[in-house]
């Protein structure tokens, strides 16, 4: 199921940062793992931020949000999905759910970047109309541009 964040899921999203592996947590920044961050996380309500969770069994599997960042053109998007939830189109549903709400706020694009060796991220971002359009360090950079219908 997939649902809006909550101020009430700090618990949980500690149990999903805690459900990361290493490399799952080196392909997913820029924040921290930690108490703190989760709590700041969920009690964030900017209302130019989206943030949304995949939940399986009362557990947070996944996460994925877009906000305004500075100097980027488009707001930026970022995902991860727990080890052991990896593979089973959750990223895709969570990256569908992200362009629908970016399109209903009349947002033009979004964007993101992902690390150069990080295939899987590459692909699913590919899939959904992602395109590489510049490079920051060891990173891609991936911008959609959303089509008005």
């Amino acid at each position: 199921m997939l649902r809006r964040l909550s101020p009430d899921d700090t618990d949980k999203m500690m149990g999903y940062f805690e459900s990361l592996g290493d490399d799952t947590r080196a392909h997913f920044h820029p924040h921290p793992f930690d108490l703190e961050h989760a709590r700041s996380t969920c009690e964030d309500t900017t209302p130019e931020c989206y943030r949304l969770v995949a939940e399986q069994d009362g557990k947070i599997v996944g996460y994925a949000w877009f906000a305004p960042a500075k100097d980027w053109k488009y707001p930026t998007v970022g995902i991860g999905i727990s080890d052991n939830s990896q593979g089973k189109r959750l990223g895709g549903a969570l990256m569908d759910a992200l362009t629908a709400e970016a399109k209903q706020r009349g947002i033009p694009g979004l964007s993101l970047t992902v690390y150069k060796q990080n295939e899987r991220g590459i692909r699913l971002y590919s899939s959904r109309g992602y395109k590489i359009v510049g490079e920051q360090g060891p990173q891609h950079v991936m911008d959609l541009i959303i089509e008005e219908e």
